[in-house]
């Protein structure tokens, strides 16, 4: 049986700042005092759609000295799902914060003791900033635009309107507003920290000041009383106070103001300040009021709508439930264009659906309670496709995201690329162009009609993939039938415009591999041996679905491209160096359509779809050599030999990417290179675990193991998928049972899951190892014990089982089916 364990308390950590509310557009993150840091997605576009890494960052002063900051101390730190609470102390003052998230913005509650003898005043400093990144936010050339900065001080707020000059629309904002549970006793504009410094310096910190422009802003007068620490009678009506709004434009303004407390001793003080945010266009501002996901909520969610975990490493437990959190926490709003709600790969920078991304969403969310969050995932990306079938790599929930790219091989027509623009949802015409990577769209705008020449760039095809795996789990032939149509569609433009006559995808931009920089994809166009990998798994998904379906009329069709993509497959091997090599679609010398001689581990994925003896040979032996992919934390993403080998920093030319790891042990259980799996899973393992915490981020330094990239990724939920599916051995089919325990794994149990199977337990005992199952319905299993080992009986309920190959067992009596069965393999 199990063992009962507390999900919430698991994940609780104390170091951990990272902030968001399930469907929500704002990420705080970084640790206190005050709002540190955020992000927010203006829900526009799919990449950094607005950067405001600084809020209202909390200064302390003593009002005697307002020149000189006071040191904080910090006493304690905790994190749990949605809220981070820290204490501080300072020479007469105990400061406590609370910070959660919102499903529009952040909020801070603070609660100030005095600790002092005597009456004491305080002053509490904020200061945030504005800052823009360029990619994605505006067409690239243009300038930053000036960024618009107003301080309400009677209303206590302060408003920042960033304008997105985004081509393809008509002018838009986002628009954040700070707001403070008391009155400002100062305020002002810099540019950068260096002007708080000086106005510190200079001034104190209760000066307001345009800083660097010279201008004075609004002083509040100080409070009605014998001193500046003396409070207003309690009968004398509070003087009312026409304030003039102060307002700065910058590319990166920086504002503050500051708050004066007065606190008697042993006094307690409560002080809130929160951060929403929006765009001024239609649905640009999230309806109702949400206050975040309360802890009985987490705790409810985590215990019973996700799948338990129990086994003998606590730690990969503890990882367990944090990948469960963040599929929760990056779960992401809908819009006008993509109506339904999705997980975003991190909401650190990158928001949006995304085809590859969606697929490891999905792997996870396919096993939790309810079956409408994977849904309304695979239906997120279909929402994407446009009139011809196309499915972009990814887009904005609110528009249609388009591109304008220009990389080594292709350049755009009318002029320089690389950037994005934005349209309405719905289009009023739209044509494929000659060549292959562009089509031409128009759309009303203002009454009148405008046209755009875009790219047409997708990804790698397995949202499929993960729609096939769904409706097998869950049994649902009506939702296959929902998404058979669409994906077919979508694999209609693949054959015909990304699509050699021998079956082999053609590649216009890495993005469409999720290798996005890989130096192996350029000059475009090429061929990469791992998107005919993927392809091959989409077509075969496919008509998994049309025959979950109750069958399509283009089955046939499907059959015979699926026999000609693995027969393509079979032209990237390379005889000489016994290795599966990239193809070049054109160019001049080495790179006229023949091979591209980069060792990726991308060759790793032939494992996934065929496993003849030499492949797995020549794949371990890569695996083993330290010229190639036996870094200190594999598997790097080019081989440590190649020129352009470069481990540290964001890419895909060196540093390790999860995904990679995932497929590569995937194939090599597929390929019963059970060893050779396992030692992987155990450097994989080494990566995202780090000091018993989980160590969750984009991308891992193969030399150090350094986490580079955005943190808290949602497509780690791939790990989950591998622990349930492979390790325990779940099948698909609620069914079939094929467990491949972990070396030093003594015990694994998984339960709560969907389907005919609700529970399953591995337990190692000596060269026994005792498989409890339980079902939603009486059922006669097979169990495949290849990776358990080499059989020498199975036995369940004292009735020996029987073989025909010594891997598949099955009851003799097959008539005689349970709910709840205990199997005993016996291994040699």
């Amino acid at each position: 049986m199990p063992r009962k364990v507390d999900p919430y308390a698991l994940i609780c950590n104390p170091t951990k700042t990272t902030l968001t509310a399930p469907c929500g557009i704002a990420l705080g993150f970084g640790p206190g005092p005050g709002l540190r840091s955020a992000i927010f997605w203006n829900r526009v576009g799919s990449l950094f759609s607005s950067y405001r890494p600084a809020v209202a960052v909390l200064t302390l002063f003593d009002a005697k000295d307002t020149h000189h900051p006071v040191a904080l101390t910090t006493r304690s730190t905790k994190w749990e799902p949605n809220l981070a609470t820290a204490h501080y102390t300072a020479p007469g003052l105990a400061l406590e914060e609370r910070r959660t998230a919102l499903k529009a913005g952040l909020r801070c509650l603070l609660k100030l003791k005095s600790t002092a003898a005597r009456p004491r005043d305080w002053v509490l400093f904020f200061h945030g900033q504005a800052l823009q990144w360029e990619f994605f936010d505006y067409q690239r050339g243009l300038s930053e635009p000036q960024v618009t900065c107003t301080i309400e001080p009677h209303l206590r707020r302060v408003r920042v309107v960033q304008p997105h000059p985004h081509s393809g629309l008509p002018a838009l904002n986002s628009i954040q507003t700070v707001t403070l549970s008391h009155k400002l006793s100062a305020y002002g504009f810099g540019q950068d920290e260096g002007d708080l410094h000086a106005l510190w310096h200079d001034h104190g910190c209760l000066a307001c000041l345009r800083m660097r422009l010279g201008q004075v802003g609004g002083r509040l007068p100080q409070p009605v009383g014998a001193g500046p620490s003396a409070r207003p009678p309690q009968d004398e009506p509070e003087r009312k106070i026409e304030d003039p709004l102060l307002t700065f434009a910058h590319r990166h303004p920086l504002y503050y103001f500051a708050v004066r407390l007065h606190l008697e001793p042993g006094e307690m003080a409560l002080m809130s300040i929160a951060t929403q945010y929006q765009t001024d266009d239609e649905g640009g501002k999230l309806a109702g009021a949400y206050d975040g996901t309360a802890p009985d909520e987490w705790q409810e969610h985590l215990q019973y709508d996700v799948p338990q975990l129990d086994c003998s490493d606590r730690e990969l437990m503890r990882y367990w439930y944090y990948v469960w959190y963040i599929l929760a926490a990056n779960r992401t709003a809908s819009g006008a264009h993509v109506k339904h709600p999705f997980t975003a790969p991190s909401k650190y920078l990158y928001w949006g659906p995304w085809i590859w991304d969606g697929y490891f969403h999905v792997l996870g969310e396919m096993w939790l309670r309810d079956a409408q969050v994977a849904k309304d995932s695979i239906r997120a990306v279909l929402a994407m496709q446009f009139p011809n079938g196309f499915l972009p790599v990814c887009s904005g929930s609110q528009y249609r995201m388009c591109f304008h790219d220009e990389v080594p091989g292709y350049s755009p027509p009318g002029g320089k690329g690389g950037y994005a623009s934005y349209v309405p949802p719905k289009l009023a015409a739209y044509k494929e162009r000659q060549h292959p990577f562009e089509a031409e769209l128009s759309y009303s705008q203002g009454g009148r009609q405008a046209k755009l020449v875009v790219n047409e760039k997708t990804q790698t095809p397995l949202i499929g993939v993960a729609a096939a795996d769904f409706c097998e789990l869950r049994g649902d032939k009506a939702f296959a039938a929902e998404v058979a149509a669409p994906l077919w569609a979508y694999e209609e433009w693949l054959w015909r415009r990304r699509t050699d006559s021998k079956g082999r995808f053609i590649l216009w931009h890495g993005d469409e591999s999720g290798w996005d920089n890989a130096t192996r994809h350029y000059p475009v166009p090429a061929k990469p041996f791992d998107v005919q990998v993927h392809a091959l798994m989409h077509r075969e998904a496919l008509l998994r679905l049309a025959r979950m379906a109750g069958g399509a009329p283009w089955e046939a069709e499907l059959e015979r491209r699926i026999a000609l993509t693995r027969a393509a497959l079979r032209t990237y091997w390379d005889k000489r160096d016994r290795w599966h090599y990239d193809f070049a679609a054109k160019g001049d010398g080495e790179q006229n359509g023949r091979r591209r001689r980069q060792i990726a581990p991308s060759g790793l994925f032939a494992l996934l779809v065929e496993q003849s003896a030499e492949t797995v040979k020549w794949c371990l032996n890569a695996l083993a050599d330290e010229r190639v992919f036996a870094a200190p934390n594999p598997i790097p993403t080019l081989a440590r030999c190649d020129p352009a080998y470069a481990p540290h920093g964001w890419g895909w030319n060196g540093p390790v990417w999860l995904q990679v790891n995932f497929f590569t042990i995937v194939g090599l259980l597929n390929a019963g290179q059970y060893a050779a799996a396992f030692k992987l899973w155990e450097r994989t393992r080494a990566l995202i675990i780090r000091d018993s915490q989980p160590y969750s981020h984009e991308m891992y330094d193969p030399e150090t193991g350094t986490g580079m990239g955005c943190p808290d990724y949602s497509w780690q939920a791939m790990i989950n998928h591998l622990i349930i599916h492979r390790f325990a051995g779940a099948g698909l089919d609620g069914r079939t049972l094929a467990p491949a325990l972990p070396t030093g794994m003594s015990r694994l149990a998984v339960s709560n899951l969907p389907g005919s199977l609700s529970s399953l337990a591995l337990e190692r005992r000596g060269k026994r190892v005792v498989i409890t199952a339980a079902f939603a319905e009486a059922t006669a299993p097979m169990v495949i014990t290849a990776g358990l080992g080499e059989a020498a009986r199975v036995t369940a309920h004292g009735e020996a089982w029987e073989s025909a190959d010594g891997s598949r067992w099955t009851p003799r009596d097959a008539t005689s089916p349970r709910e709840q069965w205990e199997i005993i393999v016996t291994c040699r």
